[in-house]
């Protein structure tokens, strides 16, 4: 049956996807269509389980178990954090080159769905990590100084990135949570673009990568990029 989501790879125990930015990972109470619904309608069978979110705004690239011993080991991979992570984002602003490390602690406020840079000190604080790397950087007419990032999350705690890397001035394009609107963006620019993990049935190391290919990424040559940077 068709759907409305790219799949990218499946076999017997696993199916990986690109989620449009947008799209809820799973139902919530918008009652809009969400990944799982139509792995639901692809399956032909209702599907419960979720192996790891990505947040409505956000596209890129999930994976789902189609067996429960799938969904347990993939679980258990998130879990013990051997399960990598990486994305893209466009910020405002014009990163420093060379790898940064931020470190924060985050906690959540459950009322109105947002996150805050705390201190260790604060109990309900959790300890957030992520790499981060300026890929290139660009003025446009439009958008003025902005930045491709290359980011590996370390940990993985509610709106990190785009938390954090607001916190660090360089807000992520078209994030009205913690930025700014942008004219043109319609989506926080911050995209999943690659997953590695180790297959749960053979073993097998596993990676998948996509480049985003829509506004504002498209102002990006990514091609150029890795090219330049290999």
């Amino acid at each position: 049956m068709d759907i409305n989501i790219k799949i990218i790879y499946e076999d017997k125990n696993i199916i990986v996807l690109e989620k449009p930015a947008g799209m809820p990972s799973q139902p919530d109470k918008t009652g809009d269509t969400s990944v799982m619904d139509e792995l639901s309608a692809y399956f032909g069978r209702e599907y419960k389980t979720i192996i790891h979110r990505l947040d409505r705004p956000v596209g890129g690239l999930m994976v789902f178990g189609k067996t429960a011993e799938s969904v347990k080991k993939l679980s258990e991979a998130v879990k013990n954090k051997i399960f990598n992570k990486n994305y893209y984002a466009v910020c405002l602003g014009a990163l420093p080159r060379g790898k940064i490390i931020l470190k924060d602690y985050i906690a959540k406020d459950n009322r109105k769905n947002l996150s805050f840079i705390s201190s260790e000190e604060d109990k309900n604080a959790r300890d957030a990590v992520l790499e981060m790397e300026c890929m290139e950087t660009m003025t446009d007419e439009k958008l003025g100084e902005i930045s491709l990032v290359s980011i590996n999350l370390i940990t993985g705690r509610h709106h990190q990135i785009r938390l954090q890397l607001s916190n660090a001035g360089y807000p992520v394009l078209g994030d009205r949570k913690y930025g700014r609107r942008t004219r043109g963006v319609e989506f926080p620019a911050l995209y999943s673009g690659s997953i590695g993990f180790r297959h749960p049935v053979s073993g097998k190391e596993m990676r998948f990568e996509k480049t985003p290919e829509y506004y504002p990424f498209t102002l990006f040559d990514f091609e150029s990029i890795n090219e330049k940077n290999v």
